[in-house]
């Protein structure tokens, strides 16, 4: 929210952030994707300001904020309503609702299967397994 508020932060913060999210997430270290994805794309957002001069640096951060977060959980219409009712920002809706419509579709081609929907398979496959286990047990 630093970068929000106009706070200037170092060209490494993405880099870092992105960095400490994907070690948490491989470490299986519970951590959660809602603040680190907003943190990451806040930071590439920022940087990205520096490009785009004619655009106020805060929207580009807002924008590119929710484009990272559309990108980790595939959910556009969710994810632009929440960064809406975060921010207090509505007059910004149909730019967020298009750029995480945009970062949906490019998200997709990178990786058919969100998180949420690989975890619940995951899930539901340990599940299974144990059931199935508890099942034989009972047989026995």
């Amino acid at each position: 929210m630093a970068l929000l508020r106009g706070e200037l932060l170092p060209w490494t913060y993405p880099i870092a952030k992105a960095a400490a999210n994907f070690l948490a997430l491989i470490s299986a270290i519970p951590g959660g994707l809602f603040t680190p994805s907003l943190s990451v794309g806040a930071g590439l957002g920022d940087q990205l300001a520096f490009y785009i001069t004619d655009v106020p640096r805060q929207s580009i951060v807002l924008l590119a904020m929710a484009a990272y977060f559309c990108g980790v959980v595939q959910s556009p219409m969710t994810v632009a309503i929440i960064i809406v009712e975060m921010t207090d920002t509505r007059a910004m809706l149909m730019p967020l609702l298009i750029t995480t419509v945009a970062a949906y579709h490019a998200s997709r081609l990178l990786c058919p299967v969100s998180i949420y929907e690989a975890l619940a398979e995951r899930y539901a496959t340990r599940l299974r397994s144990t059931s199935g286990k508890a099942h034989d047990l009972v047989q026995q």
